[in-house]
């Protein structure tokens, strides 16, 4: 009998797709009970059973005293983010736990402390709270314009700033060739010569800070003494000493113990720690002379 290939191929396509359906039919029943749909399609599939583990839950408090201790022993990008973490943490934090950090571990933080020490000495900037010390021994950025790289404080300054800001609008140069010096000089050159005046003196200009300024938490920041304040303590009748304490409101020297004491007596700890051990360098590289000489 003849068989037509068209019809026959037709009819093969017909019942493979026939089967093809009911292997699907069968495994859409297969899944439908394995995850049945629920009646209600909004409600929320059944949450999984949490697995069990193993905590050991103790209530243990770590005594404030104890946290400081530890803290003392930080480096200081370490204690940043120690005091930073909590309010707590933050009221632990002291200058003389800045100081020791930051002169133990050294590098730009270090620098920062000898450039506030030579400022702190002579009276002549506001008194930095602890946090800001620490920030000052972590920063990277400038804290004026928060653009700029830097690595310690200015000189004479005591600010975080970058030297664009500096030169274009943080300081400000008096000029001893003005009418006003020449006519009353020794006065004036009292004032800049007055150890609270941090003035940078190049040739006939001294740049001293324009104003005022304060950093990001409203903490005054920077020298004492401003640009418009010189005219004004050679006029003032008083004297200096009344002109810092009641116009400018300075802080009193005994504010200024605190970081100084800190700084010289961790200084000269770290100074003789050095020398011990280049004492024990020599004593090595002697001992093992004599050992070469005996063979």
């Amino acid at each position: 009998a003849f068989i037509c290939p068209t019809r026959s191929r037709k009819n093969r396509m017909a019942s493979s797709n026939h089967h093809i359906a009911s292997l699907n039919d069968t495994t859409i029943m297969k899944k439908a009970k394995k995850h049945p749909i629920p009646d209600d399609l909004d409600s929320k599939p059944p949450a999984k059973r949490p697995r069990k583990k193993n905590i050991v839950q103790h209530d243990i408090t770590i005594p404030i005293d104890a946290l400081s201790m530890v803290m003392e022993f930080l480096s200081p990008r370490e204690l940043f983010n120690a005091a930073f973490s909590c309010k707590t943490l933050r009221g632990v934090v002291t200058t003389h736990m800045v100081v020791k950090s930051a002169i133990v571990h050294g590098r730009h933080a270090k620098r920062t402390m000898e450039e506030l020490y030579a400022l702190m000495t002579s009276h002549s900037i506001h008194v930095p709270s602890p946090l800001r010390l620490l920030r000052l021994s972590c920063g990277k950025r400038c804290e004026i314009c928060c653009l700029g790289n830097v690595n310690f404080v200015r000189p004479r300054l005591g600010l975080f700033a970058c030297w664009d800001c500096v030169t274009e609008w943080l300081t400000k140069a008096w000029n001893t060739k003005w009418v006003r010096y020449g006519r009353n000089e020794n006065a004036y050159e009292a004032v800049f010569r007055n150890p609270r005046v941090a003035a940078s003196g190049y040739g006939s200009k001294n740049y001293m800070l324009s104003q005022p300024t304060t950093d990001a938490s409203g903490e005054p920041i920077g020298p004492i003494v401003c640009f418009d304040d010189v005219d004004k303590m050679v006029n003032h009748i008083g004297g200096f000493d009344d002109y810092f304490a009641n116009v400018l409101g300075a802080p009193e020297p005994e504010a200024y113990n605190d970081f100084n004491n800190s700084f010289m007596e961790i200084d000269e700890m770290v100074k003789a720690a050095s020398r011990g051990r280049e004492r024990l360098k020599v004593e090595r590289s002697q001992n093992r002379q004599k050992k070469k000489k005996r063979r």
